[in-house]
């Protein structure tokens, strides 16, 4: 086990470490991760709304997301033993 640790770790730091980059997307995947992230920027990451909330102190639609995703998440989840069928 201690080698198997010992070999993650080395493996993560080679890639880390790489001077260029050891897997990409193709072109056409980047082209789409491209638009979807320009989106969430545009949209979401820096929509007036988030930018009203930050700017007054309050907390935001993200902690309200998140405290509402949190309190349901047992619901979302399976329940381990529990038929799935």
């Amino acid at each position: 086990m201690r080698a198997r640790r010992a070999l993650v770790r080395r493996v993560s730091s080679d890639i880390r470490n790489a001077p260029a980059r050891v897997a990409a997307l193709s072109p056409e995947v980047e082209a789409d991760r491209a638009t979807g992230q320009r989106f969430l920027y545009d949209n979401l990451y820096n929509s007036p709304g988030r930018k009203k909330h930050t700017s007054n102190g309050s907390p935001g639609p993200w902690q309200d997301l998140f405290a509402a995703f949190s309190s349901t998440l047992s619901q979302l989840l399976p329940t381990p033993g529990a038929d799935s069928g």
